[in-house]
């Protein structure tokens, strides 16, 4: 079985780069129709064969200098390991309580969306743009107001460290009383 799916995801990564389409279109349905997983299964093992695609395309640039490759290796580990957060928060039904562990990163994320959204609200509503914050994210506004770096730091380790707290004591108190 295991054979089987990496074999089709070479086989849709082929079908797809020399179509100039993603590889999911045809792993997705063999995985579901041929090997009879789930499509929720055959989604995230399409995601995650895109991971290890991007890995070899990746190796194979990176002798031409036309990449950092620092940086695809980081964003490759974070992917893998936000993957697997995700299949383990699905498998567990616990997808909301992601958003608590990661608070700090979803308050980052939401200073940037909500910072984007008001000055293209204002800029259409009143000619000229106007922002929430100094600067996005939200890390950056702090700078600007004023903090040194070491304070940011250290306060939004508290912060994080307070979500994950908050976080784990809501699926304790939740598997507590599902006993």
């Amino acid at each position: 079985m295991i054979l089987a799916v990496i074999a089709a995801g070479a086989v849709a990564g082929c079908l797809g780069s020399l179509l100039g389409i993603g590889g999911g279109v045809f792993l997705v349905p063999f995985l579901n129709a041929g090997l009879g997983l789930q499509f929720k299964t055959a989604a995230a093992v399409s995601l995650m064969t895109v991971i290890a695609t991007s890995s070899a395309v990746s190796a194979h640039t990176a002798g031409r200098q036309l990449i950092n490759l620092r940086l695809g290796m980081l964003l490759e580990i974070a992917s893998t390991a936000g993957g697997l957060m995700a299949g383990i928060a699905i498998l567990s039904r616990t997808e909301l309580l992601l958003v608590v562990l990661g608070g700090l990163f979803a308050v980052v994320t939401l200073s940037g969306i909500i910072q984007t959204g008001w000055f293209k609200y204002t800029r259409r509503r009143t000619g000229t743009g106007q922002r929430v914050f100094k600067m996005s994210p939200i890390h950056h506004h702090f700078e600007l107001s004023g903090w040194q770096e070491i304070t940011i730091i250290v306060r939004f380790w508290i912060i994080a460290g307070l979500a994950v707290a908050f976080g784990t004591g809501l699926f304790y108190a939740e598997f507590i009383g599902h006993g």
